[in-house]
């Protein structure tokens, strides 16, 4: 990477927008390609969480029609992205992706909205991966909520529990719903789009309520499995509750607890919950293991929940 001294790069702070001092501004320069688009990414000596995209040239009909080098800044934190061609003083609104998803060539075509008098362009630009993947994220996670249905039908044709526990399906429910609840509040304070996380969450939370209900009607010990299903919908409404009453009423709650979970532009509120369901996932994985008295028992792994561990 060779030592590069930038000029005139517009750096977006909220709405206002200044211009670097070529005097102070010190980055690294490099050149990236990947199919008919091209840029220098430039990265902050003083900020390596800053990539600043520089020459962005789109289809080899897009270069010819236009020269202007487009300046970009990008925080990989996920905060609103803004760039802009200052020889012209067009702006648009377009999302780029950190630079360790761009070079794992994911790219697709997205149009930016310029302002009124302006020609209209369509960049080719590189797209977060994890949007692609989130895709297989949750096919197999569906897989996942599904891996108890074989068990469960065993249950209710043979009209028996036995010994399966129930716990690791409670655990799921309570996991599943403070997902849900996670991805709804972030959404709503931030620019992240967890839409796809919220319905499979969703959906895993309605099918673990299916298989809990089974345990419920075919368990020998019916009031444990009921004392254990209202335990997890306590804990549930507790968090809840703290995260929505509790919380805003402690005194400059959002002003002195610089604690940010998941990203710099997510809430205290988002990220506690975030550190929450973190913990849940394990306690989820984990809670197969509650059988593990009985598999050492009974020699056998007869009732050890294997697809959920």
């Amino acid at each position: 990477m060779a030592s590069f001294t930038l000029v005139d790069v517009a750096v977006v702070k909220g709405r206002e927008t200044e211009f670097a001092d070529r005097s102070k501004t010190n980055f690294l320069a490099s050149r990236k390609e990947a199919g008919n688009l091209r840029f220098d990414v430039l990265q902050s000596r003083d900020d390596p969480a800053k990539f600043v995209l520089v020459e962005i040239y789109g289809s080899p009909d897009d270069v010819k029609a236009h020269k202007e080098t487009v300046h970009y800044l990008e925080w990989r934190e996920g905060v609103a992205d803004m760039m802009a061609t200052p020889r012209k003083g067009v702006q648009c609104t377009c999302h780029f992706p950190s630079e360790p998803s761009a070079l794992l060539g994911f790219w697709n075509t997205e149009p930016c909205g310029w302002l009124p008098g302006a020609m209209d362009l369509t960049l080719e630009t590189a797209s977060s991966c994890s949007w692609h993947l989130s895709y297989c994220g949750m096919a197999f996670t569906l897989f996942f909520f599904l891996s108890p249905a074989a068990t469960c039908l065993q249950i209710v044709k043979e009209k028996d529990a036995q010994q399966y526990s129930p716990l690791p399906y409670i655990v799921a429910v309570f996991n599943c719903s403070l997902w849900v609840y996670y991805c709804v509040i972030t959404m709503e304070t931030t620019n992240q789009d967890l839409t796809p996380n919220g319905l499979i969450n969703a959906a895993g939370a309605l099918l673990e309520i299916c298989y809990v209900l089974v345990f419920i009607r075919y368990s020998r010990e019916r009031a444990s499995v009921i004392y254990q299903a209202l335990v997890a919908v306590g804990l549930f409404w507790t968090c809840i509750l703290f995260f929505e009453v509790v919380l805003p009423l402690l005194p400059d709650w959002n002003k002195h607890w610089d604690f940010h979970w998941g990203g710099a532009d997510v809430p205290l509120k988002s990220s506690l919950c975030g550190v929450v369901t973190d913990v849940l996932n394990v306690a989820l994985y984990g809670s197969p293991l509650v059988v593990m008295g009985t598999v050492i028992r009974t020699r056998s792994v007869k009732y050890m929940p294997l697809p959920l561990s």
